[in-house]
């Protein structure tokens, strides 16, 4: 599954937040996962000897709720710990986009990796070329981040985002250059715009002009 690597279920059991259901079936238990504000739910029976709260039955659970929300791509506000490893994920889908356009970045081949986010509190970024974890303060020294200051100040949005859910205006993805033609990643531009095209549907990116008048 493709929530696998985040932890769900830390940041679903605020009743607040969520409310967990078990109704009685003709073969065991239903039990339903319900977020409370959009009404999304997820469903999970059970067999009449499972353990409904156990931490196998609940980490499923959760983490088909976080698939409804991610395949709608629906976004979770505020600063509890659902709404940032929600935020986390579609931060890693944006990483992902760029890695697969142009130059790359955010990818390597020799190890086959691509950078990825990891929140667990605050965030940090796992490298793609180093494999170390990459301290993301301002005024850190980023040992192990092997990229420019570019993209650096595009990680610390991606920070700033899971934490804050500050959104990511499109013009920083592929900035066009000052002075002179083209973008400063150095992307063709058929590949920057397929880039940008991708970018686009996902929820970590600011709308458009466009997009707020509707």
């Amino acid at each position: 599954m493709h929530n696998e690597n985040i932890d769900w279920v830390s940041g679903m059991l605020d009743r607040e937040r969520f409310a967990l259901t078990s109704s009685k079936t003709a073969t065991g238990h239903l039990l339903v996962l319900q977020h409370l504000r959009t009404g999304l739910k997820a469903e999970l029976p059970v067999g009449p000897d499972a353990q409904t709260e156990s931490m196998a039955t609940m980490s499923e659970l959760c983490a088909r709720l976080a698939k409804v929300f991610t395949d709608g791509k629906v976004v979770e506000s505020g600063r509890h710990e659902f709404a940032k490893q929600l935020r986390c994920f579609y931060a890693n889908q944006l990483i992902e986009v760029i890695s697969q356009h142009g130059r790359c970045f955010f990818f390597n081949a020799k190890h086959e990796r691509i950078a990825r986010l990891v929140y667990d509190g605050g965030v940090y970024l796992i490298d793609e070329k180093s494999g170390n974890k990459v301290v993301l303060r301002r005024n850190g020294d980023w040992q192990g981040f092997g990229h420019g200051g570019t993209l650096r100040d595009l990680v610390c949005m991606l920070r700033d985002y899971v934490m804050q859910g500050i959104r990511i205006e499109m013009y920083y993805i592929g900035m066009e250059r000052t002075h002179g033609k083209g973008n400063i990643w150095g992307y063709p531009v058929d590949q920057l715009e397929a880039c940008r095209a991708a970018a686009r549907l996902l929820p970590v990116m600011a709308a458009e002009e466009s997009e707020r008048v509707a």
